[in-house]
């Protein structure tokens, strides 16, 4: 027998025999190589194949053989190919586009919901898309704002209060002793002050702080006197808006205002400077203000607060510049010896300084709450985008069963399939851009309404930054690809003969690729509602909780005359007994604070026995004796204040019982002083706060004691609650002639602490109509067609003996098992993104059945009803009629 041994004796030749390359890599280098240079390149690429086979194996030639390849793709080769293009690309392009009109125009319901799809998709992504650039670049219109840090102080809550809070000489400081680390600095506090001219009276959020302000930041000075300089005690800057608001014109320099100081009553202060109208993305929006008028420094004494120059003072906001080339690590470390050096031992052994970024603020400020809200609202865009794109896709693939004859025609006069994937694309191009087109108008008149959900003030088409447009064209130029590249390819892929026909084979594989994409848009329809009732959950538990205290009708009055002495105690208790008189209303407290999520003072306490290390801090409300009794918070044991407390008399809540172990008549020590402060009360736990975080230890003192104050509130009787609030005004006025009267209502309050929740909880409520619309405009589309298609079915099973209901269930089986398919798919996935983001909150509701059940039984039946209308009228046809058609 004889045996052949040709690839026995040659090693080489049976390596080449076992371990072929890549046919893909071959195939890519025959598409853009020249013919006439194919043959020695690909030798030569084979022989070295099959070189490196033996010296480093197969996967490793693989790789090297790909590098290769890609070597070779340069211009010089590849224009080396000789095009031959005799086309006339005008007439080209010119019946491209009547074919396109005319199977639009033969379609209208059909191109209808595609425009409408598309459109709704990209207009919603648009508003959110901006929204979102809006948010991320907050603060980055600040001059140098990659060298902008605010200071924090790091540590726990219980010891630090508040953290953008730090001692008021710690920038200064360190900028005088290490200049080549910090190039400037910024400090300042805030304060709400009543300004007049003549008869105008209006309560204007300020800011004092250094005369580094305007170098600092670089704001846009309209009018500026080179004279009178900031840093001058009594200099002003204002906005545009505050000038027109006193003077209806902007060029205001040299003019006066006058204020009413704490300390020093009425000062006239002189306008030194007027500025553009702060943008939202600056420096006054960080703390949440929207501060109008800047004055100096040296002014903090006349608003009854301390010296800044004091480390035994107080704390305030501060910013530094870093130099150039300095290192946040070492600017931190030389913060950390300036604090250690200067500060209480108190503090230095529990906090630290770090330095947090300007430009990155405000999205990971707060526990990133606006940053979660990005990811959201992209996330919603994404997937609305993506239903509009699976709406467009299905609906092509479905009408393209009507186009195959005309590519069967294109093909037999010698068209080629580059040349009908073309077409397609162009059209679904074409279809995209005027989607577009129309998304632009919309946008722009559906701005404003969007703003009034966000709360932030979206720009018209002509101020979006062009490097907005930068990413925005990209997704829609993706989004005409992505909607137009399956249908091309599946629609060019038939044969001429089986397109001749008018019949296809691969109606399966295509039924399941359009079920699938449905399956798809139902998932992230019944995701996106389930996580909107989620949302509207949470929204609704914060805003309906049992707080501790009564906010329904009691009117909050921020504008307070600030006589912040003891005869200034007496004139206001005098003047609550006055608004008492007025029959609408039933109580009235004067207070430091209201529940806003805001506080004033903290005070450092601790048991006795244990050292001032261990003392926490504890919020310190400031009250008079009916503050408990308006605000209707329970005693539960002792009693509440009186005018006779002394500043060593506290009242406490049950959290602050429970973490110090104290009752009644027990005494706290005062970290900051050698004194204590004996318990005369007990209340009942209460949140001013936000519910983001959990409850307090809270401490409270008569406003007596330390003679400071800032708001009223009535508790207002039942009725009519606008008469209520003019008959206050009035009173107001007639006490009050030279004092604005700017008020709200507590429970206006506690929502605006909810407000980024708020927001996220009306974008998804709309996110989820149009989800649902778009995906049910398409199951119409699809059913449609579906129908259109089974209509000599339809009429069979009639003759048999099928009953209309029975054909109905026939067409609606399919859809209610995709349905159910996305229903299962979604539910554990939407759990595990709902679990995660109810962790993010102290207090947050528990995920119930209904809130994944619901929206899967609605989607589930409105989808049988439209399935089952849009049919009813095909199935009720004469079976002698369907049967004829062909």
């Amino acid at each position: 027998m004889e045996v052949d041994t040709s690839t026995k004796d040659n090693p080489l030749m049976s390596l080449k025999m076992e371990r072929q390359p890549s046919n893909n890599v071959l195939k890519f280098l025959r598409w853009f190589c020249p013919p006439e240079l194919l043959e020695g390149i690909e030798g030569d690429l084979l022989e070295d194949y099959y070189n490196n086979l033996e010296r480093i194996g197969e996967d490793a030639a693989q790789r090297r053989l790909i590098v290769h390849v890609l070597q070779f793709l340069r211009p010089g080769l590849i224009l080396r190919n000789k095009f031959s293009l005799n086309l006339n690309i005008k007439p080209m392009f010119a019946n491209y586009f009547k074919v396109m009109l005319r199977h639009c125009l033969k379609r209208k319901f059909y191109t209808a919901i595609n425009i409408f799809g598309l459109t709704i998709g990209i207009v919603f992504a648009l508003l959110i898309g901006v929204h979102i650039y809006e948010e991320a670049n907050v603060n980055h219109t600040l001059k140098d704002n990659d060298r902008l840090y605010l200071l924090e102080s790091n540590g726990s809550r219980e010891v630090i209060g508040f953290p953008f809070l730090v001692p008021s000489p710690i920038a200064k400081t360190t900028k005088e002793e290490y200049p080549t680390l910090l190039e400037d600095y910024y400090r300042f506090s805030d304060r709400s002050v009543t300004v007049s001219k003549g008869d105008k009276h209006f309560r204007i959020q300020s800011i004092i702080g250094d005369s580094t302000f305007l170098k600092m930041f670089g704001f846009p000075v309209l009018f500026q006197n080179r004279i009178n300089k900031h840093s001058d005690r009594y200099a002003l800057i204002i906005t545009e808006r505050m000038a027109r608001q006193f003077f209806e014109r902007s060029d205001v320099v040299g003019e006066s205002l006058t204020l009413t100081t704490e300390a020093a009553g009425k000062k006239d202060y002189v306008i030194s400077a007027v500025l553009k109208d702060i943008e939202r993305n600056s420096i006054t929006n960080l703390m949440n203000m929207d501060a109008q008028m800047f004055l100096s420094i040296d002014n903090l004494v006349d608003f009854g607060q301390f010296d800044p120059e004091s480390w035994a003072g107080g704390q305030m906001v501060s910013y530094v510049k870093l130099a150039k080339g300095a290192t946040v690590d070492a600017a931190e470390k030389a913060l950390s010896k300036v604090f250690k050096s200067n500060a209480s031992q108190l503090f230095t052994n529990s906090v630290t300084i770090k330095l947090n970024p300007l430009n990155t603020y405000h999205v990971t400020s707060n526990n990133g709450i606006v940053q979660k809200q990005i990811i959201a609202l992209s996330a919603v865009a994404f997937f609305i985008l993506l239903l509009a794109v699976a709406n467009f896709v299905n609906i092509s693939i479905g009408t393209s069963i009507s186009r195959i004859k005309e590519i069967g025609v294109r093909k037999a006069i010698g068209g080629v399939r580059k040349e009908v994937i073309f077409q397609f694309m162009l059209e679904s191009f074409a279809v995209t851009i005027l989607a577009f087109v129309l998304s632009l108008g919309i946008y722009q008149y559906s701005k404003d309404f969007f703003s009034n959900i966000t709360g932030n003030v979206l720009p018209s088409l002509f101020e979006i930054p062009l490097m907005f447009w930068k990413f925005a064209i990209p997704v829609i130029v993706f989004t005409a690809i992505a909607s137009g590249a399956y249908p091309s390819f599946f629609i060019s892929s038939f044969k001429t003969l089986v397109s001749l026909k008018g019949k296809i084979n691969s109606v399966g594989k295509e039924g399941v690729f359009s079920k699938g994409l449905i399956g798809l848009q139902f998932l992230c329809a019944i995701g996106v509602f389930i996580f909107a009732l989620t949302v509207s959950s949470q929204v609704s538990f914060f805003l309906d909780k049992d707080l501790g205290y009564d906010k329904s009708s009691v009117l909050t009055v921020s504008s307070v005359p600030r006589i912040w002495n003891q005869e200034g105690v007496k004139k206001l208790e005098a003047v609550r007994s006055e608004f008492l008189s007025l029959p609408q209303v039933n109580s009235a407290t004067l207070s430091w604070e209201i529940p806003n999520g805001n506080y004033g003072n903290n005070i450092l306490l601790y048991n006795e026995g244990k050292t001032k290390e261990e003392a926490l801090t504890v919020p310190l409300f400031m009250a008079d004796e009916n503050f408990a009794s308006t605000y209707k918070i329970d005693i539960v044991e002792g009693s509440f204040l009186t005018p006779q407390s002394n500043p060593f008399e506290i009242v406490i809540n049950e959290e602050a019982q429970r973490v110090f172990k104290v009752d009644v008549g027990d005494k706290l020590r005062i970290a900051t002083s050698d004194s204590t402060a004996k318990i005369i009360g007990i209340v009942k736990d209460f949140n001013f706060f936000s519910l983001h975080e959990k409850l307090r230890p809270v401490a409270f003192i008569h406003l007596r004691n330390t003679n400071v104050f800032r708001y009223f509130s009535f508790k207002l009787e039942p009725g009519n609650l606008s008469e209520s609030v003019e008959a206050v005004h009035s009173k107001w006025r007639n006490i009050f002639p030279d004092d604005p009267f700017d008020y709200a209502f507590v429970d206006e309050k506690v929502s605006a602490l909810y407000k980024t929740e708020t927001q996220l909880k009306q974008a998804f409520n709309i996110a989820t109509v149009i989800m649902l619309i778009l995906v049910l405009t398409g199951v119409l589309g699809i059913v449609s067609l579906a129908v259109s298609r089974k209509t000599k079915e339809i009429g069979i099973r009639k003759v048999l003996g099928a009953s209309i209901l029975n054909i109905l269930m026939m067409l609606f089986k399919d859809y209610a098992k995709v349905v159910v398919i996305a229903f299962t798919l979604v539910s554990p996935i939407t759990y595990y993104f709902i679990s995660i983001w109810l962790s993010n909150y102290a207090y947050a509701i528990e995920i119930q059945w209904w809130m994944f059940t619901v929206p899967g039984v609605i989607v589930f039946f409105v989808t049988m009803v439209i399935v089952i209308v849009h049919s009813l009228h095909t199935v009720r046809i004469n079976p002698a009629i369907t049967l004829k058609q062909d």
